[in-house]
Parts: C-alpha cells; structure tokens; sequence
C-alpha cells in the first residue's frame, strides 16, 4: 500500500510540474542530450578510406561531447563523407567533417509545454583536409578546376595565435551572428598561397581579351548570315569593346612600370562598381577590399593516404543573444582552445612540441 502511494505521488508530482506554465528563461536550466542525425550518401571514396575517416570524426565528436554538455537544447550531429570531384583536380586527400546542430528548446504557449525546434543558425562544423575561413571561402586538398577562377577572395585573413590560426566574422548584421574560425594545422605550413600583383593582372587581361574576342566572333556570325551592321550595331560593338580595352591598356601600362617587387606582392583588389570591369590594386587594410589567394597543394602530403587528416578548419556560428547559444560559444569555444594539442597531434604528420 505504502508503494502504490509513493508512486501515485510521484505521478502526480509529475503531472503538476509538466502542467505549469514554461518560462523560456529556465528552459536552458533542462539538459539536453547529443543525438545522431541522418546519414549522407558517400561519393568517390574507397571502403577502407571511409574506415578510417569515421573514426577520425569519433575522434573529434569525442572531443566536443566531453567539453559540452548540452543544456536547453539537442545537438543534431552526423559525419559528412565523400565530395564532388569536379570542385578541385589532381586530388591529394579526402574532405570530409563533422556537422552539428545546436536546436534548443522553446516554449509552446498553445500547450503550455517546450518543444524543440526544428532549425537553427548555430551550428558546429569541424572540416578535414579543407580550408574553410567565413565567410565562403573553401579550398581543398587539389588545385582549383580549369573551368574555375585562378583565384578567391576573402576580405580578411586568419591570425596567427598559439599553434592555431583564428578569425571572427560577422555573418548577419540583422540577426547578430557570428562565424569564429580556428585553423589547426602542420607547423611552418600554409593551405593556401597569395595571388600576386603580376598573377592577378595577366589572369585578368586574359579575361578581358577573351570577351573582345567573343564580341568578335559574334558580329563575324553576323556578317556570315548575310546580317548588315547598322551604324547603331557599330556603334554598340565598338562600345562594348572599349569597356574591356580601357581596362586593358591599363594593365598593360601597369605591368611595363611597376618593379618586380611590386609585381611579386600579394594582390589586393578594390571593386569600384558594376559598371567598371577592372578592380583596382589597393594597399592592404583599405576599406572595402579583397585579398586574392588560391589552393596551395605543396602543404598537404602527398605520400599519406587520402583520410589521413592533414588539416582542421573549425567553425562555430552563433546567434548572439539567445542564452542557450552563448552558453554553447563560452563552453565550446573553449573545448577548441584547450585541445589544440590533441588535435594536432592526430595530424597526419607527426607533431613535434615547440615547433609552431
């Protein structure tokens, strides 16, 4: 009797507390958990690389579910493998990562419960073998594709830190979130190479006499099919190739009198407007511009196999504000910063201490 009392009391106990009003401020007092999200499909990699990728992503998931418990909400989690080979050639190793979820819990004021929600902004995505700076820039292991620009442009590089290289950017100034960046990495290496002055100007004369040389080819299909050019057709093509000449004469006198020192520098551009085709070489640190660089495959080594990780780009987006998502940025932010180490001690290369 004593027993069947006690349990009538715990469930009413239950029932009352389930039954008062949510309060949205205390949801992040209720533990959440870790749970493993949907599977992907694999493309173009071998069984044995996959073995080997799943259990560097266990690895990592490892690392994040000791340094974060989740409170207030669910972590969606699942390992991404495979890549579409037509985004780089001449592929060294494998890209593949862990992707998270961050979904907290809401109040339903309809049911007077907390449901979880089904989307967020905050997530969790840590990149093997893949630089991956906000706020589009992604290089792998291969060298840009033919049909591709020579270069990228990223408006402000990672810094130097304590055997890591960090970054912060501003994704959406309307919703206040925010992308922090770390990249772990061989030491005395870098994924990427700057695109010099002399680089970016012959690739963009290159560019331009190609468009004139279409804007030819297309009033020869005209004068084939037995079109007459009026005085306005002329007027237009000619217009259309001064737009590019303009440019070109000046890249030209640009390469004839810069120095050689100049020409070798790294390339920073500043985009005047739609309607001028030519971004001008500006000073680093101007407003408003672009560094230029590319893939630089000479980090990665080419004797190890293909899932061997050979480079670890982070990044953790965070909706400011919300007090489910700060107490993700200050527990999991700081899981990054004090396992560098371990990190970079599952490089592929072994990891000498005092070498950064």
């Amino acid at each position: 009797m004593k027993n069947l009392i006690s349990i009538l009391s715990i469930l009413f106990l239950a029932g009352y507390s389930y039954a008062q009003p949510c309060v949205q401020e205390e949801l992040i007092k209720i533990p959440g958990e870790w749970k493993q999200g949907l599977k992907g499909s694999v493309d173009n990699v071998s069984s044995a690389n996959l073995v080997k990728e799943k259990e560097v992503v266990q690895s990592i998931l490892k690392i994040f579910m000791e340094g974060y418990k989740p409170m207030g909400c669910i972590v969606k989690y699942a390992g991404v493998y495979g890549y579409n080979t037509a985004y780089g050639k001449n592929w060294i190793s494998d890209p593949y990562s862990l992707s998270t979820f961050f979904l907290p819990y809401f109040c339903d004021y309809n049911s007077e419960k907390y449901q979880v929600a089904v989307s967020t902004p905050t997530n969790l995505r840590v990149f093997v073998n893949q630089f991956t700076p906000p706020p589009n820039t992604q290089f792998f292991a291969a060298e840009l594709p033919d049909d591709e620009q020579g270069y990228w442009r990223i408006s402000k590089l990672p810094e130097y830190k304590n055997g890591y290289y960090y970054l912060e950017s501003i994704a959406d100034y309307n919703n206040e979130i925010i992308t922090y960046f770390w990249m772990i990495g061989y030491s005395g290496k870098l994924p990427y190479k700057h695109v010099t002055q002399k680089e970016y100007l012959l690739e963009t004369m290159a560019e331009y006499k190609g468009k004139i040389q279409e804007i030819n080819d297309r009033v020869l299909a005209n004068k084939k099919r037995g079109d007459e050019l009026t005085p306005e057709d002329i007027e237009f093509y000619d217009g259309q190739r001064e737009y590019y000449g303009k440019p070109i004469r000046l890249i030209e006198e640009m390469l004839n009198n810069k120095s050689v020192a100049e020409l070798e520098s790294p390339a920073v551009i500043y985009h005047p407007g739609d309607l001028q085709p030519f971004s001008s070489l500006v000073d680093l640190g101007t407003p408003y511009s672009f560094i230029l660089i590319k893939p630089n495959p000479e980090y990665f080594n080419k004797k190890l196999p293909k899932h061997a990780p050979q480079l670890f780009s982070i990044n953790l987006t965070i909706q400011i504000g919300h007090p489910v998502f700060e107490d993700i940025y200050e527990k999991v932010s700081t899981t990054v910063f004090s396992n560098v180490q371990k990190f970079k001690a599952m490089l592929g290369e072994t990891y000498e201490p005092g070498k950064e």
